[in-house]
């Protein structure tokens, strides 16, 4: 089965990540190849790269993929304007955010900033930023 799913027009390095994220859940789990592709609903074949690569990376790293989950609902609900743009550190492996704004003047400027006071007075996703001090 992992054969037939690295012969799709992957590149090297995605299939070697692919190869090594399989080897290492199978390992964890104490499953066979078979198994997890049926687990990831990869059996049929009938999903594009980025969910198969998905679907393995979530299963590699499943506390990552619920936190980036939970963040991602919680950036949705925020309904931010597509000049604001709010980022994680990656992995989660800090306690911060970034947050990027486009404006072209004084008035849409006030008007971000009175939406970046809505994440601010918003709670975070659980497991998420602890307060300062």
């Amino acid at each position: 089965m992992l054969n037939d799913l690295l012969n799709l027009p992957f590149t090297f390095s995605e299939k070697k990540e692919i190869e090594q994220h399989v080897h290492e859940i199978c390992l964890r789990d104490g499953i066979t190849e078979s198994a997890l592709f049926e687990q990831l609903e990869l059996s049929s074949m009938n999903v594009s790269l980025p969910v198969i690569r998905q679907k393995i990376h979530d299963a590699r790293f499943p506390l990552l993929a619920a936190k980036e989950k939970a963040f991602e609902e919680w950036k949705h609900a925020l309904k931010l304007p597509p000049e604001i743009s709010l980022h994680h550190a990656p992995a989660f492996e800090k306690d911060w955010l970034e947050v990027k704004i486009r404006f072209k003047n004084k008035g849409e400027l006030q008007g971000i900033i009175e939406k970046l006071q809505t994440i601010q007075d918003s709670s975070p996703p659980s497991g998420g930023f602890r307060e300062p001090g």
